[in-house]
């Protein structure tokens, strides 16, 4: 976590904006992780959906399983293995996305902690 002194809040003609941008940096990078969470997350939603179909599925039916921008027909077993390592790697990139989005929730606490020290409660930054 970052600390903040005044040198990183003023330059010496008291400008702030050095500080402001930082701010506003740090919480565009949030939001940016948080959309890419969401989206990673619904798309191991319809996996799953698409897993349980799959269980459902006439094993001596073709499937027709979705590879780009493509289709191709797959035995049952084939497409199971291959829904299996999409989930898998959907796991590994929220497992990522999880620790950057803390790392950068630790840094706007920290944020937080300064303006609330310096301002008191005459700032809101909940909402």
């Amino acid at each position: 976590m970052t600390t903040f002194t005044s040198s990183h809040t003023q330059d010496k003609s008291g400008n702030n904006r050095n500080f402001i941008d930082y701010c506003i940096i740090t919480l565009t990078q949030y939001n940016r992780i948080e959309r890419r969470a969401n989206f990673h997350q619904k798309e191991k939603e319809d996996l799953d959906e698409i897993s349980t179909e799959l269980e459902l599925a006439d094993e001596d039916e073709p499937i027709s399983y979705k590879v780009g921008d493509s289709y191709m027909l797959l035995k049952l077993p084939r497409a199971q293995k291959m829904l299996e390592k999409e989930v898998s790697a959907i796991d590994e990139e929220v497992e990522q996305i999880e620790v950057e989005l803390g790392k950068v929730k630790e840094e706007m606490d920290g944020l937080k902690g300064f303006l609330y020290a310096r301002f008191g409660r005459g700032i809101n930054l909940e909402g």
